[in-house]
């Protein structure tokens, strides 16, 4: 299996192939979204430590080509 650089990074062809199929329809069918409904009071600072926490643990969470 071959590895591409684009732009110093190495993708795999499965990874080559979903970039092209976004890049070309535009498409959202890779795109996960969700809502969430948080009863009560929140403390914005430790949630946003907290979705850092994923994002950093959570590789491609915090992965974006453009």
């Amino acid at each position: 299996m071959q590895n591409l650089s684009i732009e110093g990074f190495q993708i795999s062809p499965q990874q080559k192939r979903l970039w092209f199929l976004s890049e070309q329809r535009k498409s959202q069918c890779y795109r996960v979204q969700c809502e969430i409904l948080i009863e009560g009071s929140i403390n914005y600072s430790i949630l946003e430590i907290a979705i850092e926490e994923v994002i950093n643990r959570t590789e491609i969470f915090g992965l974006a080509f453009r």
